[in-house]
């Protein structure tokens, strides 16, 4: 039995592929060992001659030893699949969370019927009374280009003009309303 006079390194025997993050993560799974095993040598009263040795006999070990090495692949396996549910189950936290906010916000906004009711009827008086506003403050305007004979009467004429507004009056209707009593009066005499 030949002994291979070549030295391995633990990285090349466990990382063929740098963009496989799974060996690397094997690598490091392998170096926190290593740092795990000094920690306990130097706290065990070793020199530091003796963990040197003890450290280069775990390297060459693992560098040496394919069953060692699928078990850092598959640590680092385990360890890649602990993360990816562990950041699934922060999606889904974060999802849920977004939509409980999302619903909460909904209904905040959202109004009964009878409001939206009030806010219908409240945006048709808002109409009115811009009209009638607007029918008071240019009559007025006008109004002081007028003598004071034709004031009076045009006055009045502004009064019919706020009252039909008020109550609704359309023109077109109205009119047609009133041609046909007209007619039916002159039909009738």
């Amino acid at each position: 039995m030949e002994i291979s006079s070549k030295k391995k390194y633990v990285f090349s025997e466990l990382v063929h592929n740098v963009d496989d993050p799974n060996q690397l993560l094997a690598y490091a799974i392998y170096k926190a060992e290593k740092q795990a095993k000094a920690t306990t040598l130097k706290a065990s009263g070793k020199s530091c001659a003796e963990i040197k040795a003890d450290l280069q006999i775990f390297h060459d070990v693992v560098a040496g030893s394919a069953g060692i090495q699928d078990g850092f692949h598959l640590k680092a396996k385990q360890v890649a699949q602990a993360l990816v549910n562990d950041i699934k189950d922060a999606i889904r936290k974060d999802s849920k969370n977004d939509f409980i906010e999302r619903v909460e916000q909904l209904i905040k906004t959202e109004r009964p019927w009878w409001m939206s009711v009030l806010s219908f009827i409240g945006e048709g008086l808002k109409g009115v009374l811009a009209s009638i506003v607007f029918i008071v403050l240019f009559s007025g305007i006008y109004a002081l280009t007028l003598s004071k004979e034709n004031r009076k009467s045009f006055i009045g004429a502004v009064g019919k003009t706020i009252q039909d507004t008020v109550y609704g009056k359309l023109p077109v209707i109205d009119n047609y309303r009133d041609v046909l009593k007209n007619e039916s009066v002159g039909n009738q005499s």
